[in-house]
């Protein structure tokens, strides 16, 4: 219930594993919940016990003697809100969206500077540590080539606030047509993987491309 374990077995590290503290601890979920299950209360033999310890130490190898891989996915996007520069005011809520629909283009007013705060994680790599970081937008929702109409490229930057942060972009609504929607799309890679994270993607259907996309209203 306190999340204190992320994966069953950590490489090199008992206290992580959480195979390791069901065979241990007495009282992981309730009293008397020690593994196994079928000997409540009583716990294995102290020397399979080490020999877990023992295993884990060294690696948690597989049969082949190959050491466990830490796992290590590709970021993810997990949100982004538009905010005004004093990030006072969002401009991307449900309320402020066409029909007020959560995943039409939110509206916004030609001539607006606006902050997108993305906040892409990942498994292993903190956050202001992901690489890349740029937000590419266009007229087009499925093409972000420096051809495609209304192309611009921007390069965030992280902030930092209470626990967490986020990766900014500033925008002036003044760099677009009135009555255009613009389709946004944001690029980040945490150095581990060949191709960057693509937020939203080709492969995605179109309310997440619609979610990711504003409306210059005069």
């Amino acid at each position: 219930a306190a999340e204190e374990f992320t994966f069953r077995v950590v490489p090199y590290d008992t206290a992580a594993s959480v195979l390791h503290e069901r065979l241990t601890n007495c009282c992981f979920v309730n009293t008397n919940d020690r593994m196994p299950q079928d000997a409540i209360g009583v716990p294995l033999q102290d020397s399979l016990i080490d020999a877990v310890e023992a295993w884990i130490m060294n690696g948690a190898p597989d049969m082949f003697g190959e050491v466990a891989p830490f796992p290590d996915k590709k970021p993810f996007v997990n949100y982004y809100v538009a905010l005004s520069t004093d990030y006072q005011t969002s401009y991307s809520d449900k309320e402020d969206r066409i029909d007020s629909v959560v995943y039409n283009p939110f509206i916004i007013t030609q001539g607006t500077e606006m902050v997108i705060a993305i906040q892409p994680i990942d498994d292993v790599t903190p956050m202001a540590d992901l690489q890349v970081n740029r937000l590419l937008v266009s007229y087009d929702r499925n093409d972000f080539s420096p051809s495609a109409p209304g192309y611009k490229a921007y390069q965030a930057t992280y902030f930092a606030f209470n626990d967490t942060g986020a990766w900014l972009v500033n925008i002036n609504t003044a760099d677009f047509a009135v009555g255009g929607v613009v389709y946004m799309r944001y690029y980040v890679n945490d150095g581990e993987h060949a191709q960057d994270t693509e937020m939203p993607n080709d492969g995605l259907i179109d309310p997440y491309k619609t979610f990711w996309s504003f409306y210059v209203a005069p």
